[in-house]
């Protein structure tokens, strides 16, 4: 064997012992969660609902470990939003995931989320307003909307928010040979300035089929709060979808409120 397949076998050796231990969990009875887990919670709310999703995990942010592990929190940790207990219920092959969810009621501006963590026992809470919805956003689903491009509107602008937006549609892609091949895509801008609009120009478009595109608006706001954890996270989010048509070639779009 030469240097070159002896140093193939050592990678692959080491490769998959990694692989194994990153997708296995660790136990918050191995880890002080102080010094070592990371939070990240996101609470996020369809446009209009009554409902919104809150989704956590934690990590082992320990800088020794090659790979950022999730970690399974105890029976008597409870992560909650608004008294509701995240949990969790995906089954995978090595057992439970780490991801922590909860269906919520949603709440309103200026009412707040308030998000605890009772760490066997030690409760700290800390409460966040969401970001306000969207209104009178244009142009309206089912909108045509044209190749050169748009103007997105919503109100209320939000200085204290950012905004990302995500068009996807049917893109064309092209093989070595030369062959044209229709799949799905996107292009996403995000971490914008919320300042109530923004144009969609021909570069984000010209990608695209003509057809039925959608375009995905997310407002959020984000805090840093360690709830007990080394560090913390906490995104808040509105997530307003329009279903729009582009043009199959450059027509002037059609702005009507929905």
């Amino acid at each position: 064997m030469d240097s070159r397949g002896a140093y193939r076998t050592i990678v692959g050796f080491v490769a998959l012992p990694l692989l194994l231990v990153a997708g296995c969990p660790l136990s918050s009875d191995s880890v002080d969660l102080s010094e070592r887990g990371n939070l990240t919670l996101v609470v996020s709310r369809v446009s209009e609902s009554a409902v919104a999703t809150a989704t956590a995990k934690v990590v082992d942010n320990n800088i020794l470990s090659l790979a950022r592990r999730k970690i399974t929190l105890a029976d008597d940790q409870i992560l909650s939003v608004n008294d509701v207990p995240l949990t969790a219920t995906t089954l995978t092959d090595l057992g439970l995931d780490a991801t922590l969810t909860a269906t919520i009621k949603a709440v309103e501006a200026p009412y707040k989320y308030t998000v605890s963590f009772d760490n066997q026992g030690v409760a700290t809470t800390f409460k966040v307003a969401p970001p306000d919805d969207f209104s009178d956003v244009t142009p309206a689903a089912s909108t045509v909307v044209s190749r050169s491009g748009f103007d997105l509107t919503w109100e209320p602008a939000d200085d204290d928010a950012t905004v990302s937006i995500t068009i996807a549609g049917q893109v064309v892609s092209y093989a070595s040979d030369g062959s044209a091949h229709v799949g799905a895509g996107s292009v996403s801008l995000a971490d914008l300035a919320d300042d109530g609009g923004i144009s969609i120009g021909s570069a984000q478009l010209s990608g695209f089929v003509a057809g039925d595109i959608t375009v995905t608006l997310t407002r959020a706001k984000t805090a840093s709060q360690k709830l007990g954890f080394s560090a913390g996270t906490i995104r808040l989010e509105i997530v307003r979808t329009i279903p729009l048509t582009l043009a199959a070639s450059t027509v002037q779009s059609t702005t009507d409120g929905n």
